[in-house]
């Protein structure tokens, strides 16, 4: 995003900002391709609801593993520490990575 002059950017437009007005169309002007066009664009609101939906979940679950799997491996180096007796040893940092040399 370049800045306009005399306006800081701050981030990108809020969502809402780029939506255009609603246009009614009047009663009178509601014909079989107004109709076919509504129709068309409810069926494609409906899947994107649907892919979003799907997509949603899909995430959901893979961060679920992901917990599940981190956990796992907390518990795993806590083990391994315990067995080595890794926690004294002087190259370990406080938050158990590796001091650089």
């Amino acid at each position: 995003i370049t800045p306009l002059a005399g306006h800081p950017t701050t981030g990108p437009p809020p969502k809402g900002a780029l939506r255009r007005k609603r246009e009614f169309t009047p009663d009178d002007k509601k014909d079989t391709t107004y109709w076919e066009k509504r129709k068309k664009n409810n069926e494609a609101a409906r899947r994107s609801r649907e892919r979003k939906r799907f997509n949603d979940f899909a995430i959901e679950s893979q961060v679920a593993t992901l917990q599940e799997e981190n956990l796992r491996l907390r518990w795993e180096v806590l083990e391994l520490r315990a067995r080595f007796s890794l926690a004294d040893l002087e190259y370990l940092d406080q938050d158990g990575g590796l001091q650089p040399f």
